[in-house]
């Protein structure tokens, strides 16, 4: 089964790093990579029109990733369904994803 996700990270080499390591599982389709963190309207937008099961979210800034995290659970968006995961990056995880993908 293959999700659908978006990732919120201002770092474009993370965001290209996870989302190559995340689409070599076959279990991730990245829709969109959103290169800043969203006001909650446009992220509400992105996560509906997107049909995003999963978000991605880097932490690099902890303020910015928390709110990211508040206004999915305030808003309850997530696409068409009615359940999201939201799953918190640490900068370490791409680079580590695409080396042991290297190694394959």
């Amino acid at each position: 089964m293959v999700v659908r996700g978006i990732i919120i990270t201002p770092d474009h080499e993370l965001g290209r790093s996870l989302t190559a390591a995340l689409e070599a599982t076959g279990q991730v389709e990245v829709a969109r990579t959103l290169d800043h963190y969203p006001s909650a309207v446009e992220l509400v937008r992105t996560l509906r029109a997107l049909a995003t099961e999963v978000v991605f979210i880097d932490f690099g800034s902890m303020k910015q990733g928390l709110e990211m995290v508040q206004i999915r659970r305030q808003t309850g968006a997530s696409g068409k369904s009615s359940v999201s995961r939201t799953i918190s990056t640490q900068r370490y995880f791409a680079r580590q994803c695409e080396l042991e993908s290297a190694n394959f």
